[in-house]
């Protein structure tokens, strides 16, 4: 049971961890002009885009998804996977341990 906990714990920790120092990346600067960048050829609107570009950290990258269902939807997902392997990695030191071999 102790091995379930402690795998959530972590899972949500590194999850977390993950987000803000992997999560940085690139927003843009936008005035509701979608309709007059349609209308731009390619290498105008890109142009028009690039800028209006702004680099964010992870922090305020975390910061702006927490408000979105799919920030939290990708969240339980990477946090699952994080709990099922540290659970895993739990369940196959205990067997390794009980056999009398050395743990890893």
């Amino acid at each position: 049971m102790y091995a379930v906990i402690i795998s959530a714990l972590i899972g949500g920790i590194f999850t977390l961890g993950q987000s803000i120092v992997f999560g940085g990346g690139t927003t843009y600067l936008y005035d509701n002009d979608y309709q007059n960048i349609d209308t731009m050829k390619y290498s105008e609107a890109q142009k028009y885009l690039a800028e209006r570009v702004q680099e964010i950290s992870g922090f305020e990258s975390f910061k702006n998804g927490v408000s979105y269902p799919h920030f939290w939807k990708y969240f339980a997902e990477v946090w699952l996977y994080y709990t099922a392997m540290g659970f895993l990695c739990c369940f196959l030191y205990t067997v390794v341990a009980k056999r009398g071999k050395n743990a890893i």
